[in-house]
């Protein structure tokens, strides 16, 4: 099981909300199903996005999963809670969480 950041922008506007933008290539080379949910958005004026992107991967699955956070105007992504899940059986379930910190995101700005 590999997931890795493979795109992630913010999208800007001068007349209104900015957007984060974030891709992940996740390859699920288990036999159980995967489930990844992003969620808990920190940006650097310390606002918290809660909204949850959840994906779910059969096994053998890879794919890209895509997720957008519409931000104020000015923000930039800080970090995220990313949690993943594997389905060992009914009722046996492998979930780790974890907090993913950005460094510089690029800014589009568009008109």
């Amino acid at each position: 099981m590999t997931e890795r950041v493979v795109e992630m922008q913010v999208r800007a506007q001068s007349s209104g909300p900015w957007t984060f933008r974030l891709a992940v290539a996740v390859d699920n080379r288990t036999d159980t199903p995967y489930r990844l949910t992003l969620r808990a958005l920190e940006t650097d004026d310390g606002t918290v996005l809660d909204e949850r992107r959840t994906a779910t991967w059969p096994p053998g699955d890879s794919t890209r999963f895509r997720a957008a956070w519409p931000m104020g105007a000015d923000a930039r992504p800080q970090s995220l809670t990313a949690e993943a899940q594997l389905q060992y059986a009914a009722d046996s379930t492998r979930t780790v969480r974890r907090r993913i910190s950005f460094g510089h995101v690029p800014v589009q700005m568009e008109r």
